[in-house]
């Protein structure tokens, strides 16, 4: 954790005792070890009495909807869209298969139907 976050958790705090933090266990940036040594002494010196920490299931971003936006990622970089219709146009031109299938919520015309 960096300064910043230190700081969140020292000013925007509401005095909390128990948190709860979600981590991603990135392999490239491995920081666990100092995150989990900051928690432990958070709770040595009485900022906070428990704390869990959870990390996410390793290869969690490798699986199809994170492919499919990979796919429209890509086209994005060349696309010039200014409104949200265009954005949801980008989406549905971007796989050739028809996988990217654009769904625009608040839009009386096309309400969404799951």
């Amino acid at each position: 954790m960096d300064v910043f976050n230190r700081r969140r958790l020292g000013s925007y705090g509401l005095g909390e005792q128990h948190s709860h933090f979600q981590c991603d266990n990135c392999c490239g940036q491995n920081k666990n070890n100092i995150v989990i040594w900051y928690l432990l002494w958070r709770v040595l010196v009485g900022l906070h009495r428990i704390i869990t920490l959870s990390f996410m299931l390793i290869r969690h971003t490798k699986f199809t909807p994170d492919w499919h936006f990979g796919i429209w990622k890509s086209k994005w970089r060349n696309f010039n869209a200014e409104m949200l219709s265009y954005v949801a146009a980008s989406v549905g031109l971007s796989s050739r298969t028809g996988h990217n299938i654009p769904q625009l919520g608040g839009d009386s015309c096309n309400p969404v139907v799951i």
